[in-house]
């Protein structure tokens, strides 16, 4: 009977403590595999002291104007967005026109955990939320560290930026007159900035939204943060492009909560976005996880002059090893210096301002902080060239073009910095000007054969016809640029994708807004088409007021309520329709058809108010950056300031083997000797070997003597 008692005392005693242990492990949501301890449980989320983010809980009644979605996963839960107004007065779409359309919008949706301390230069991992608390996603969360000067040339007053910035922004339209369970196709951009600069906050998706699409954006890691390299595994970089596949794969799971079609995915870029973009289509990893069924690139692709970094032009470990000795960091090791880097200077606007410092190789990228071949286990295990001239690449339906002017602002900072008369100052570009801007852009490159090489541009981007037109020969410059930059690449990648592709679209925006506050003589500089994608011409102060709180919002020229607004809803409507139907214009729109690209037509679409088909753009100047300009230039290659390859590991591996050899060496000595002294012999027998030597010999010479007498 005290046996029993004791049990069943033991037995309640258990009981009564379990409540308390599924506390205390804050594992009360699964319960199950708590009582059956002996089962594999279905579902086992990580304890609440790990959760990557921590809910902004406020005390604010709902709105009249939140919409809430419920994604019944585990580290997802419920988001609270907000459904806005989008204006669309004075289009040629309808009359009398519309007067707005209700979008749905979520901002600031965290895909991934924040990237600090140890998960700082390392891949990405998922977002994980507290599901007990519903995440406010009504106002855009921090931009990627950067230095503020782009943003606040666009943006004045813009100070948002944290290393804790992996948050993605939804739109999609509110039709009550549809049906709920009807889903629509998805658009993922992925904003430019040259690696280094940039943020979604520039680019709403409510205007596009509301044409019948699900707009995606998102931040990802610039600069050294997103794109240290070391060379090896201690820091692999590209971790902004992980980031990029991270917040893919985010959409690829959880769109359909927000009414977008997971199977209807296009991806589009513009700028360094587009370099992402073709970088994600020769990408193994990118290509074999099937994220995306369709792109979209706007100027750039992953052929641009520095889309990746050249390995054999760019060593990125005297980059690194560069940051660290500024930071104070040793770089005898690079584990041990990206350590440093990681954990001993947790300062992010130290670490950018050291960053920033750093200069790069000539004439390699102008930007130090870009995506690198990181290896067959990698993201880019070649270079991108390699992969498309052997076929390893993705070729989904496509749209792929760029500016009229592309380069244009990169170019007048060029002139800048040599000193000669800048585009933006309107003054007078004369032919001294020309020739020596080209002797300077052509000293820049590095180029072996300089005479041979400067006639042969001359020649190609000088205005013939009028050689005294300074207006033509300023815009020819600016083509010299561009072509070498972006286009040249692009025009290269349009026509390897169309031999594999029979749907690739190919343009050229020629459209300036009538109010544009950029000096004139950049024209049609990279990124005015994204001005137009997003609709920004119907989007006023007052709203990217509302939009942006508590920053400040931007400044802003008047657009044109007539013809920038038609270009605006024609340039939305094609994309949409691509994304939809893949083709830009399956019925006529506004007297256009767009003719798909072939390699024997090479159509183009010139993008105006009155749009047309052209065809052939600049093949002579094409075919010069991409075949002519390697064989007459020759460029020469950099000498890296330092041995490119970690040595440490080799020089330890160099002292432990002389080490060994040495006492080997001592032990065979040593051996020798006592080998020598331990030899014994007997003194009655034994005879010296010269004294053995010479009896042979005697008697050799007595035989021989005898022989011969007889």
């Amino acid at each position: 009977n005290m046996t029993l008692t004791g049990l069943l005392g033991s037995m309640l005693l258990l009981v009564l403590a379990m409540p308390l242990q599924m506390a205390l492990a804050q594992y009360w949501w699964n319960w199950e595999a708590v009582l059956q301890g002996f089962m594999t449980p279905y579902f086992t989320p990580v304890p609440n002291s790990r959760f990557t983010h921590t809910p902004y809980i406020t005390s604010l009644s709902p709105n009249e104007y939140d919409v809430i979605v419920n994604v019944p996963k585990a580290g997802m839960g419920a988001y609270i967005g907000h459904s806005g107004w989008v204006d669309y007065d004075y289009t040629w779409t309808q009359w009398p026109a519309p007067k707005g359309r209700f979008v749905n919008y979520f901002l600031g949706i965290p895909y991934a955990a924040p990237p600090v301390n140890d998960q700082r230069f390392r891949i990405p991992r998922p977002a994980f939320l507290d599901v007990r608390h519903a995440w406010q996603a009504k106002r855009y969360r921090s931009a990627c560290m950067q230095n503020p000067a782009y943003m606040q040339e666009r943006i004045p007053g813009f100070n948002d930026f944290n290393e804790d910035c992996l948050y993605l922004n939804l739109f999609y339209p509110n039709n009550t007159y549809e049906p709920q369970t009807m889903l629509y196709p998805v658009l993922i951009f992925i904003h430019g900035g040259d690696f280094a600069h940039g943020s979604a906050h520039l680019y709403p998706g409510h205007a596009l939204a509301s044409q019948g699409a699900v707009v995606v954006t998102f931040n990802y890691r610039l600069g050294v943060f997103g794109f240290l390299s070391t060379g090896d595994f201690a820091s692999t970089g590209n971790y902004g492009l992980w980031d990029q596949i991270e917040a893919m794969k985010w959409v690829r799971d959880n769109i359909r909560y927000f009414r977008g079609d997971p199977s209807s995915v296009t991806l589009t870029g513009e700028g360094s976005g587009a370099d992402s973009v073709g970088i994600h289509l020769v990408s193994p990893v990118s290509r074999e996880l099937g994220l995306f069924h369709r792109v979209a690139l706007m100027s750039g692709s992953d052929l641009g002059a520095w889309s990746v970094a050249n390995p054999l032009l760019v060593r990125t470990m005297d980059y690194a090893k560069e940051l660290a000795k500024r930071l104070g960091c040793s770089t005898r090791d690079t584990y041990y210096m990206v350590y440093c880097i990681r954990y001993l200077h947790p300062d992010s606007a130290a670490m950018l301002s050291a960053a920033s410092a750093v200069k790069p190789h000539h004439p390699a990228s102008p930007y130090v902080w870009t995506p690198v071949v990181d290896g067959e286990v990698g993201l880019i295990p070649r270079e991108p060239v390699v992969e498309r001239s052997q076929g390893r690449f993705a070729a989904p339906p496509a749209i792929m073009g760029f500016t009229h002017d592309e380069l244009a602002k990169d170019a007048d900072r060029r002139l800048r910095e040599w000193g000669i008369t800048p585009l933006s100052s309107g003054a007078d570009f004369t032919d001294s000007d020309f020739a020596k801007a080209i002797e300077k852009f052509l000293d820049y490159l590095k180029v072996r054969h300089m005479n041979d090489t400067y006639e042969e541009v001359f020649f190609r981007y000088n205005w013939w016809s009028q050689p005294d037109n300074m207006t033509a020969r300023r815009e020819q410059f600016i083509a010299l640029i561009s072509d070498w930059g972006v286009r040249s690449g692009l025009d290269y990648a349009i026509k390897m994708h169309s031999q594999r592709q029979p749907i690739t679209y190919a343009y050229e925006f020629a459209y300036r807004g009538l109010n544009d506050s950029t000096p004139k003589p950049f024209g049609i500089y990279q990124g005015t088409t994204s001005q137009f994608l997003f609709g920004l011409p119907f989007m006023n102060t007052s709203w990217w007021r509302e939009l942006l709180t508590p920053q400040p919002p931007p400044t802003l020229f008047p657009w044109d309520r007539i013809l920038d607004y038609n270009m605006s809803e024609f340039v939305m409507q094609m994309w949409v329709n691509f994304m939809r139907y893949e083709n830009p214009t399956p019925y006529e729109n506004r007297n256009f058809s767009w003719l798909p690209y072939t390699l024997h037509e090479q159509s183009y679409a010139h993008l105006f108010i009155n749009a047309s088909n052209r065809r052939a753009y600049r093949p002579n100047q094409m075919a010069f950056w991409r075949q002519r300009y390697e064989l007459v230039a020759e460029p020469i290659e950099p000498v890296p300031t330092e041995f490119p390859y970690p040595l440490y590991e080799a020089q330890i591996a160099t002292y432990v083997l002389g080490i060994v050899l040495f006492i080997c060496l001592i032990a065979l000595v040593g051996i020798i000797v006592l080998l020598v002294r331990t030899q014994r012999y007997d003194p009655d027998t034994y005879v010296p070997p010269e004294d053995a030597f010479s009896d042979a010999f005697r008697q050799d010479f007595i035989s021989a003597k005898n022989e011969s007498q007889i």
